[in-house]
C-alpha cells in the first residue's frame, strides 16, 4: 500500500477544425476516443457539402491527465 503525498488532474481543452469524407472523420473520432492517452470528445459540429461529399467543422477534444507521487 502507498501513500500518496500530491495528486493533480488537468484537463487540456483543444478546438479542432476538419475537413474529411465523412468515413474520415468517423476514422478520427474512434482514434480518439479509443487511444490509450486518456481524451474525449466534448462536442462536435459539422456542415455537408454535397457538392464534394466532405463534411467540414470543428471539434473540442479534451485530454486528461492524472499526476501524482507515491511515497512506499
Amino acid at each position: 500500500i502507498s501513500d500518496v503525498k500530491q495528486v493533480s488532474f488537468s484537463c487540456i481543452e483543444s478546438n479542432i477544425t476538419y475537413s474529411s469524407a465523412y468515413s474520415e472523420l468517423k476514422d478520427m473520432i474512434k482514434l480518439i476516443t479509443t487511444d490509450i492517452n486518456r481524451k474525449s470528445i466534448d462536442n462536435i459540429s459539422g456542415v455537408l457539402d454535397e457538392k464534394t461529399g466532405n463534411v467540414s467543422g470543428t471539434m473540442t477534444v479534451n485530454y486528461f491527465i492524472l499526476e501524482g507521487s507515491s511515497e512506499k
